[in-house]
């Protein structure tokens, strides 16, 4: 080695030596910068909390940033679902007569329809984020706070979620089943208001199963709306 290599290779050994640090430095900021977003800004706060990222987290979260980003995008598609269920709800929520249900058979089915669609796409959507959570190389200190973060913003809201698509298909389903009843057994049915006269025990018995059945499935509803309202506050 010539006098001039041995004055530089020290020196590019060293400027190498302190890139390396640099990066490890900088990849050490990023993974605190992230602890410290998903342990105060989620899992230490009351409710849902999936708050979208400024400029400045942007860049103090850095590579894990895209890491974020699974949750975030789950979040999005979640309330996309959630808006597009409202329709089907209020559908639901307007059928407060049995005269309602048998007028209002077409809306009902179009609503089961739309409901289907949503449960299959907020699926979907969900079956990626898995597959993309199952991706994602962290830190063993980055691991736990993550997972909180994740079971509190997709795991549960999700299953929340598509057990309310679920209940409310269900009593859709039987308001169906319920106005086949009504509309089969026309001649001996009379509408009182919002009640229902039949002119046979056997009919009144039968009557009596779809409305038990109808306001069991009303109340499990209102019971996961309850519990939703409550995660999301």
């Amino acid at each position: 080695m010539n006098a001039l290599a041995s004055k530089v290779f020290p020196v590019l050994f060293a400027g190498l030596a302190l890139l390396g640090l640099a990066a490890c430095s900088n990849e050490e900021g990023e993974r605190k910068a992230f602890i410290e977003f998903l342990q105060t800004r989620i899992v230490d706060q009351p409710g849902l909390r999936v708050p979208k990222l400024s400029a400045e987290e942007q860049k103090s979260l850095g590579r894990y940033a895209a890491q974020y980003a699974v949750i975030g995008d789950f979040n999005d598609s979640m309330g996309k679902a959630f808006t597009e269920a409202s329709p089907a709800m209020q559908t639901m929520a307007s059928l407060s007569t049995p005269q309602a249900l048998v007028q209002e058979q077409a809306r009902i089915g179009e609503a089961r329809a739309a409901l289907a669609k949503v449960k299959g796409q907020l699926g979907e959507q969900l079956g990626k984020t898995q597959a993309d959570r199952a991706k994602l190389q962290q830190p063993d200190d980055v691991k736990p706070v993550f997972q909180a973060a994740y079971e509190k913003t997709v795991v549960k809201p999700s299953e929340l979620m598509l057990k309310v698509l679920e209940q409310t298909d269900g009593i859709l389903g039987e308001a169906q089943n319920f106005a086949t009843f009504l509309k089969t057994n026309e001649a001996s049915v009379n509408f009182v208001g919002s009640q229902v006269e039949v002119n046979s025990p056997a009919l009144l018995e039968e009557l009596n199963v779809h409305l038990g059945a109808l306001n069991d499935k009303r109340q499990k509803l209102m019971a996961l709306q309850n519990e939703l309202n409550a995660m999301v506050r």
